[in-house]
C-alpha cells in the first residue's frame, strides 16, 4: 500500500466517491471505517486524502489555490487517522521540528519531560532487554541510558531510516503495538512515548496482549501518551476547549483514540499487572504496569 495521496471528489455512486488524484489519476475509493464512525460526510468538490481504495481525511473548506503545500497538509492529518506506514513516512523529515514548535501548546506541552519521566519510570538496569515501540525518530530512546540492550520497532521504514542516521545503539524493525516481532517473553522492560493513541479503543486491548506476551516475567511497561482518567474528564475536556474557543482541539480530541485510563486499567489488571499512572501535562498521562507473574503471591 502507498502513500495517502490528496484528491479532490468528482462524484458518488452509493458508498463509493470518485476522486481525481494529484497526480491526475481517476480513482474509486469507500470512506475509512474511522470516517464512518465518526460521522464525517464527503460531498463532491471536497479534498480528501485517499489511501489505497479508502478515504482517510477530509480538509475542510480548503479551496483550489496556488502553491499549496500539500506535504505539510498531510503532515496536519491526526495521527490516529495515519493507518499506514506511507503516511507516517510522510512526516518523518519534520517531526522533531513540528514537537519542538508545539511545545507552549496543549498537544505538545511537556512533551520532554514526559519522555524523560518514562524513563526513569522504568528503571532500566545494565543488560536489561528494552522495547521502544513506536520509535519514530528515536527521541524516546536516545534517553535510555548506556549498556541496556535496546531494541525498537515503528511502522514507518522512513522513521526507522531517521533512527539511523542518528546513530543510536538500537536494533531496529518494522512492527506495531498489533504485531511485535520478537519470540515471547523477550523484554525486561516495554517503553512508548506518543504512539498508543494510534490504536482503536479494542485495538488497545489487543496491543496490551501483544505487549504481555513478549514480557518477561516481572516486567514493566510505562507508556507516556494522549490519555483521560475516564469518561467523564473527557467531558470536562471537550468543555474546556468549547470554552476557550479551541475548535483544533476539540476535533483533536474527536480524531485521536485518547486511552481511557480506567478501562486500560482493568484490562491491565486481567492480564496480572499492578498498575500506576501520573500526570504529566493537560492531556497526557504516564501509565506504568509491572508484571506479577513470577512474584511470590500475597
Amino acid at each position: 500500500m502507498g502513500p495517502c495521496i490528496p484528491g479532490q471528489v468528482t462524484g458518488r455512486s452509493g458508498d463509493q466517491f470518485t476522486v481525481r488524484l494529484l497526480t491526475g489519476a481517476p480513482v474509486v475509493a469507500a470512506l475509512s471505517d474511522s470516517m464512518v464512525s465518526r460521522g464525517i460526510l464527503v460531498e463532491p468538490g471536497q479534498w480528501v486524502a485517499v489511501l489505497g481504495d479508502r478515504i482517510i481525511y477530509r480538509w475542510k473548506d480548503l479551496q483550489v489555490m496556488a502553491n499549496i503545500d500539500w506535504p505539510a497538509l498531510i503532515r496536519e492529518i491526526p495521527s490516529g487517522l495515519l493507518a499506514s506506514r506511507g503516511c507516517h513516512d510522510a512526516q518523518a523529515e519534520h517531526y522533531e521540528e513540528e514537537v519542538r514548535a508545539g511545545l507552549n501548546d496543549y498537544i505538545r506541552e511537556n512533551y520532554f519531560a514526559i519522555l524523560d519521566r518514562v524513563i526513569e519510570l522504568a528503571e532500566i538496569g545494565e543488560d536489561m532487554t528494552v522495547l521502544d515501540i513506536g520509535i519514530g525518530t528515536g527521541l524516546l530512546s536516545e534517553r535510555v541510558p548506556g549498556g541496556a540492550n535496546l531494541h525498537g520497532i515503528d511502522i514507518s521504514p522512513k522513521m526507522l531510516e531517521k533512527v539511523r542516521e542518528k546513530g543510536l545503539p538500537v536494533k531496529l524493525v518494522e512492527g506495531s503495538f498489533l504485531a511485535i516481532p520478537y519470540p515471547d517473553q523477550t523484554f525486561d522492560r516495554i517503553i512508548s512515548t506518543f504512539a498508543f493513541h494510534h490504536l482503536t479503543p479494542m485495538e488497545k486491548v489487543l496491543g496490551f496482549k501483544e505487549m504481555d506476551r513478549v514480557l518477561k516475567p516481572k516486567g514493566r511497561i510505562v507508556i507516556g501518551d494522549l490519555m483521560v482518567e475516564n469518561a467523564r474528564q473527557m467531558d470536562e475536556l471537550r468543555q474546556r476547549f468549547v470554552r476557550e474557543g479551541r475548535t483544533d482541539l476539540l476535533e483533536e480530541l474527536e480524531d485521536e483514540y485518547f486511552t481511557d485510563l480506567e478501562l486500560a486499567t482493568q484490562t491491565l489488571a486481567s492480564l496480572g499487572y499492578e498498575t500506576a499512572w501520573e500526570r504529566g501535562s493537560v492531556l497526557s498521562l504516564i501509565l506504568s504496569a509491572k508484571s506479577t507473574d513470577g512474584f511470590p503471591a500475597k
